[in-house]
């Protein structure tokens, strides 16, 4: 099932602010070069977080501008900083980048045909990996492909799909509208969402690879990025744009962010599991009576169904043994994160 229209052209200018952090020049010159040979008027704009003098060499070698705002704090995610910038672009619509994200060639005309509706805010397309390395984690790629392959295409059957940072474009209007990029949580592009959506904007989402970025991470890094889109996440049930009471959002659009957020009290409940199973080892006693080789068997059912049914839903796109052995690796990260909610830092 396709949600996807034909590429249409780019009769639209954009501006691409490319928002450069701690990455080698090396990597941040393909990002560039994917830039230059993007189809379509654009003006590519670099906005340099550390101030290193390579970049702006680097920048100006293929043409793109160079800002340096100073009321950056460090650690401030890339989809807020570009408030820092929102006054220096002019055209219609924006696209951010990474500096570890390389656009395709073909980004902008498979996304601007959906701005020919002006309700639309944003168009999400899929982002993909290029060069893994030895100490990448497999398991990320199995999450990010299930992702873009079966949750984001189910959100924007919805009217949910909403912004992962990369590989999308906005409309500068609807950014505006809203009063800027929130920042009251962790993830900033989940909030923006909430916010336009609220504000009675609709969003898009392709299937097909917009952007490339660079690598999957390793353990630490996995486990590290889905603890802060955890917290983030959770962190706006505590915002006036809360999904539990914003205002302006229909009622499967509703469900849809509310869906994202209780997918991690799988933490919690894996969490249950473990204590369960260690009173029971340590001889409190087994809650139940039953047969060893029945409990065994119903088990092994139960798992073997649950497989098959998470298979048979993603088609392909990941969900298979490695999602069960994510879900274990980030249990704690996901109890932490609930926690934040109740004790805030």
């Amino acid at each position: 099932l396709r949600f996807d229209p034909p590429a249409r052209a780019n009769p639209r200018r954009v501006d691409v602010v490319v928002v450069a952090r701690d990455e080698p020049t090396e990597v941040l010159r393909a990002t560039l070069l994917g830039c230059a040979d993007m189809h379509g008027e654009h003006r590519t704009i670099v906005l340099d977080t550390i101030g290193r003098r390579s970049v702006t060499d680097l920048s100006t070698s293929f043409g793109a501008e160079v800002l340096q705002p100073r009321d950056i704090e460090a650690g401030t995610a890339p989809e807020a900083q570009l408030n820092a910038v929102l006054e220096e672009l002019d055209a219609d619509l924006v696209a951010l980048l990474r500096g570890d994200d390389v656009p395709l060639p073909d980004m902008l005309e498979r996304l601007t045909g959906d701005f020919e509706d002006d309700s639309v805010w944003m168009s999400q397309g899929r982002q993909a990996v290029y060069g893994p390395s030895a100490s990448d984690y497999d398991g990320a790629s199995d999450e990010l492909s299930y992702f873009f392959g079966v949750v984001q295409p189910g959100k924007n059957h919805h009217g949910a799909s909403y912004w992962c940072g990369s590989g999308a474009l906005l409309r500068r209007a609807a950014i505006s509208h809203v009063g800027g990029v929130p920042t009251e949580t962790d993830t900033p592009g989940f909030q923006m969402s909430l916010a336009a959506h609220g504000a009675g904007w609709e969003s898009r989402y392709h299937g097909e690879p917009t952007v490339l970025t660079l690598a999957r991470p390793d353990l630490e890094g996995f486990v590290t990025q889905h603890a802060l889109w955890a917290s983030g996440n959770i962190q706006s049930l505590r915002t006036r744009r809360s999904p539990l009471w914003a205002r302006g959002l229909d009622r499967a659009q509703r469900m849809s962010y509310l869906s994202t957020i209780t997918t991690y009290l799988s933490g919690p409940r894996q969490l249950a599991v473990v204590l369960v199973l260690g009173a029971t080892l340590l001889g409190i006693g087994l809650p139940v009576v039953a047969d060893p080789v029945l409990l065994v068997s119903a088990w092994g059912t139960w798992m073997g169904l649950e497989v098959l049914a998470r298979r048979g839903l993603a088609r392909g796109h990941g969900g298979g043994i490695a999602a069960f052995g994510n879900q274990w690796l980030l249990m704690g990260a996901y109890c932490s994160a609930w926690l934040s909610v109740a004790v805030p830092r």
